[in-house]
């Protein structure tokens, strides 16, 4: 059994062992691979391979370079380590080049079409008795078409086409939840789905409206601040109708004197002892989903130089004594102002555990660290009323 995974990461599975490690110096020839894969039972000319993969690279005779690299590629799967029986041919043909693969081969990409070919027929006749088979069909679009490979020209309609099929399932899929009243399963299968197309304005819009019918409006708030800023930050672009309008029904519904707030997803005490206008704080689950989202999407930021700071915040007793329940609760009380105080509007924080906070900070370079880690202790420095507390701080860029 042979699989092979290219939604989302890359990777050649033979008998459930991964084989990529023992080929990963022929990174020339890997991508060979991955070529012919994507366009597998297809002719190809010469002339358009080297096009594609190599136009930069000056070849004195590139017709008999590409007959080389195949004619390795042939050989790649000769490991030593292990037995790895040929499951692939590239076959030359009237003055073509044509790559296949044994039966007992799969593919991702294209066992997710043929589902989706099949599904969405069911789909559109009886949604309730195969919604579950649909939803792990959408699950198993883990990322975008080899999306190590960066936007290769010959590559970006290709995975479009494939981000298209994905959209459309996944819109079918969440019409079902809505029409069901099933707002705890939009908010899952979004969560995933944002961290596949972080721009795409509908999930967005979905993910916040599941919020609302929760009655969850604070984190709805959080979420269109995050990602109306992530969309001017990384690509200048301004909220849309659709969000501003999202936007006052989530704070018509935040003002109303009936709306009933879930304090206990956020940090109740502080909600209380302080009027946090600008510092976003959340729970840990959702400070997760922000990280997350940072971490895969780092490379996507129109400015390299600006980053976005992950910090923990530790704190202890400097006399090396034990502090009490009482006296961590009151200091960390006090780390929340400061932190309120230190950072700008729209940055997140979390409570870690009973003694460390979280934090994210927006719009950070890297010379600004020892800034912003000195600012914190002096302002906690300022309001601590015992000068055995103290704050270790670690904060770096993403």
């Amino acid at each position: 059994m042979v699989k092979i995974i290219t939604l989302g990461d890359f990777d050649i599975i033979v008998n459930d062992i991964s084989i990529l490690d023992y080929i990963a110096k022929n990174q020339r020839l890997i991508k060979l691979f991955k070529y012919f894969l994507i366009h597998k039972d297809i002719k190809l000319l010469p002339e358009n391979i080297i096009d594609d993969l190599w136009i930069e690279e000056d070849f004195k005779n590139p017709i008999n370079m590409l007959r080389t690299q195949i004619s390795r590629l042939r050989k790649i799967l000769e490991i030593d380590e292990i037995n790895v029986e040929p499951f692939f041919s590239i076959k030359y043909i009237n003055g073509y080049y044509i790559f296949s693969l044994k039966d007992y081969c799969e593919v991702d990409f294209v066992e997710f079409e043929k589902s989706l070919e099949k599904d969405i027929i069911s789909i559109r006749g009886d949604i309730e008795r195969d919604y579950l088979k649909f939803r792990d069909i959408i699950l198993s679009y883990r990322g975008k078409l080899l999306g190590e490979m960066g936007d290769e020209d010959w590559l970006i309609p290709i995975r479009s086409r494939f981000d298209r099929l994905y959209l459309k399932a996944l819109s079918y899929y969440i019409s079902y939840l809505k029409e069901n009243l099933m707002y705890t399963e939009i908010i899952e299968v979004c969560e995933k789905a944002i961290n596949i197309k972080p721009y795409e304005e509908i999930i967005h819009l979905d993910f916040i409206e599941a919020l609302i019918n929760l009655k969850q409006y604070s984190y709805a708030l959080i979420h269109y601040e995050f990602f109306t800023k992530k969309l001017f930050n990384d690509l200048a672009i301004a909220p849309s109708r659709k969000l501003t309008e999202l936007y006052k029904k989530i704070k018509q519904k935040e003002d109303s004197p009936t709306s009933s707030i879930d304090l206990n997803k956020i940090d109740d005490e502080m909600s209380k002892e302080f009027n946090f206008g600008g510092v976003v704080f959340c729970d840990v689950e959702y400070f997760k989903f922000l990280y997350n989202y940072e971490r895969r999407n780092r490379d996507r930021r129109l400015d390299k130089s600006v980053g976005v700071g992950i910090g923990i915040i530790t704190l202890y007793s400097r006399a090396h004594t034990q502090l009490t329940k009482k006296e961590i609760t009151k200091a960390m009380k006090l780390l929340g102002y400061v932190l309120f105080k230190s950072f700008r509007y729209g940055d997140i924080v979390s409570q870690w555990n009973d003694n460390q906070m979280l934090i994210l900070l927006y719009g950070l370079r890297e010379e600004h660290i020892k800034i912003v880690v000195d600012k914190i202790n002096n302002n906690f420095d300022l309001v601590k009323d015992d000068d055995k507390l103290s704050l270790n701080i670690k904060l770096n860029i993403l």
